[in-house]
């Protein structure tokens, strides 16, 4: 087997290397800080299209999620009204005991 004469280079890969740079914390005083790992300018993007991050449960209506369920609405459908999927809309009746 022949050894490889440029070990920076895989036989069959392109001649360009992956450079990873990592800066200090206080590399450049110019740039502004993170928010949740975003700059602010992507996050004020994601969250003007998909909301704040919630870290607590979702609350739907228990009463009116039974009455929906009763009348042939599927999960999915009942959950598009609180904005939450057909799983969490069960779990939660289901946490009430009314599933």
């Amino acid at each position: 087997m022949s050894e490889n004469p440029n070990p920076e280079r895989l036989p069959g890969k392109s001649a360009k290397k992956l450079v990873l740079v990592r800066k200090s914390a206080g590399a450049d005083k110019h740039e502004s800080p993170l928010i949740d790992g975003f700059k602010p300018e992507v996050y004020e993007r994601l969250v003007a299209k998909a909301g704040y991050p919630v870290n607590r449960k979702r609350r739907i209506d228990i009463e009116l999620a039974c009455k929906m369920l009763k009348a042939g609405w599927s999960l999915n459908q009942i959950g598009k009204l609180w904005g939450v999927s057909g799983a969490t809309v069960k779990n939660r009746l289901t946490e009430a005991g009314r599933y």
